[in-house]
């Protein structure tokens, strides 16, 4: 990293009690359920255009499953 981290959201008392040993400390834990809409512009007007669009990130494989119970028959 290039300057120290700011770790905010929802888990960011669980990321820095998991901040490894050694490593810089982040320079600011808050818990909060989302970060300053802000800071999310000020990165996007910072970012290149050189990267591909955003992907979503999933924690699991979806599970969806067909609903066949709730199908009505045919007339």
């Amino acid at each position: 990293m290039a300057a120290p981290a700011r770790i905010v959201g929802s888990a960011a008392n669980k990321m820095a009690a998991a901040w490894p040993k050694g490593a810089e400390p982040p320079l600011s834990v808050e818990q909060r359920a989302a970060p300053d809409i802000e800071w999310i512009a000020r990165l996007g007007a910072a970012a290149t255009d050189g990267y591909s669009p955003p992907k979503p990130l999933y924690l699991r494989e979806p599970d969806a499953q067909p609903q066949d119970a709730a199908r009505l028959p045919r007339r």
